[in-house]
């Protein structure tokens, strides 16, 4: 079993083996636990609440198509879209439809492929 020296600060160093077999980085968070007089450490592990993941579908949308379909998932969540926390509520009019998303995509590839041509 590997051990280690806890410093003046109080950090502890992991033994980058250990480190590795759970995926742990700099950076990482983690929580400590006491039990039976000893520390038990583990990774955080992020957990998103409903609503939250509810903004994070409205957020990502990039049509008015996967807005529909995410303001449709929103409400079998339980959730008004127009309510949801840290959400645009006029998105939707912001958003281009597939059709012109993928209009503006194939000039963009155009205008891409034209550049690598021309002499610089």
């Amino acid at each position: 079993m590997p051990t280690t020296r806890l410093t003046q600060s109080g950090a502890v160093e992991l033994p980058a083996d250990l480190r590795q077999r759970l995926g742990l980085l700099e950076g990482d968070e983690v929580v400590l636990e006491e039990r039976d007089g000893g520390l038990f450490l583990r990774p955080v592990i992020e957990k998103w609440t409903q609503e939250e993941i509810a903004g994070y579908l409205l957020n990502c949308s990039v049509t008015k198509e996967d807005y529909d379909r995410a303001c449709e998932d929103v409400r079998q969540m339980g959730f008004d879209p127009a309510a949801v926390p840290y959400t645009d509520p006029d998105m939707r009019s912001k958003l281009t439809t597939g059709a012109e998303f993928l209009a503006d995509f194939e000039a963009f590839e155009q205008r891409a492929k034209d550049r690598k041509l021309s002499p610089a």
